[in-house]
């Protein structure tokens, strides 16, 4: 018996040789599903999950098919135009890019890839209200079509974000999402929380009701953000699942060797494309030297000539971002077409988000990931 987030299921422990390309797992040990109550297996379009943790299986210690490929690092992008393909690369990422050009995430995790995540916010040009305040545990996962988060951070960020209207009409004012990663920040754009929802005939009313921000009134072509409700805790706090979305924005890397995680802007065509840029550097460092500078004017100058001076640089500096911010939308939007859009979804097609978590029965303790 093997018990999910998504339901029970009666399982026969067997072995297959397991091809994949030119690689094969002879004999690789599978649990076969022989009965279960979990509602999306009855639809699903797959015919099989393969973990492929960072270590071994949730109280196991038989060999993993990527143990038994030989595998110590893998990457994950999923194509951001609906119907539009992913790439699941085994093996290294190519050298294309240097290490200082991604961004490193420590795995906590046992058996999911996991990491810290806190000052998770909606951007309406100054930090909000953290909706994970104690720090919280996110789970990169590729196998969950939306982003899960419990109920009390879903709330906050509906107050933070607004109304997302159901014509997507104001689709292109609405603002990132930020969070950070181990210390890291990110930002998501519209494009990759929002979703514009199709099939309005539902029958799997418990994918219905695990979208948070679901209207009461099913319709075709609406739009709400992509967010799945899920109330679970960890040793590192209230759990997150950053799905589906995640991967069409970075380009993500799984190194078991040396438990990271290595993270690149997803290209047009799901090519890592650098996510620290040597330009954004050399800005930060003449930011840190004007700072300097200013500080040495400030001495020197009278007290009404440096009220006037701060007035012109204001202005310099916010006519300077308009600026840089209208040619970078432009740009975006002109190499991009998927920027000004909502990704388009299917809600009978959607993955729950705790399929592949397993955990003990007795559910009184965190779940360890």
């Amino acid at each position: 018996m093997h018990n999910y987030g998504s339901g029970p299921c009666e399982t026969m422990l067997g072995y297959d040789n397991v091809e994949v390309g030119n690689l094969m797992a002879k004999q690789q040990p599978l649990w076969e599903i022989v009965r279960h109550n979990i509602p999306v297996l009855n639809k699903a379009k797959f015919a099989a999950i393969v973990g492929i943790g960072p270590k071994f299986g949730y109280k196991s210690e038989q060999k993993t098919l990527l143990m038994n490929y030989h595998i110590d690092e893998f990457s994950i992008c999923l194509g951001r135009e609906a119907g539009s393909n992913g790439f699941l690369t085994w093996g290294p990422t190519a050298k294309a890019l240097e290490k200082e050009q991604m961004i490193s995430a420590k795995v906590y995790g046992e058996h999911h890839w996991a990491t810290k995540m806190k000052k998770v916010y909606i951007d309406k040009g100054e930090e909000r209200g953290d909706v994970c305040p104690q720090g919280c545990a996110a789970i990169i996962d590729s196998g969950t079509s939306l982003i899960a988060a419990p109920r009390t951070a879903l709330t906050m960020l509906a107050e933070q974000l607004g109304a997302v209207k159901e014509d997507c009409s104001n689709f292109h004012e609405l603002p990132n999402l930020r969070l950070s990663l181990d210390g890291h920040d990110f930002e998501l754009p519209p494009r990759a929380y929002v979703m514009r929802m199709k099939g309005a005939q539902l029958e799997a009313d418990d994918i219905w009701d695990l979208l948070f921000f679901r209207p009461k009134i099913r319709k075709t072509e609406q739009c709400m953000p992509a967010f799945m409700e899920m109330n679970m805790r960890t040793q590192m706090g209230e759990m997150w699942i950053l799905g589906m979305p995640f991967f069409r924005e970075f380009h993500t890397t799984f190194d078991r060797q040396n438990q990271v995680m290595n993270f690149a802007k997803a290209g047009p065509d799901c090519e890592p494309l650098p996510l620290v840029t040597k330009t954004e550097k050399e800005v930060t460092k003449e930011k840190e030297v004007t700072k300097e500078a200013k500080k040495e004017v400030t001495k020197e100058a009278t007290k009404e000539a440096t009220k006037e001076a701060t007035k012109e640089a204001t202005k310099e500096i916010k006519d300077t971002k308009h600026e840089v911010k209208d040619t970078k939308e432009a740009m975006l939007l002109a190499a991009d077409p998927s920027a000004s859009r909502p990704l388009e979804v299917d809600v009978q097609e959607l993955i729950p988000p705790r399929l592949s978590l397993w955990y003990d029965i007795s559910q009184d303790k965190d779940l360890q990931i």
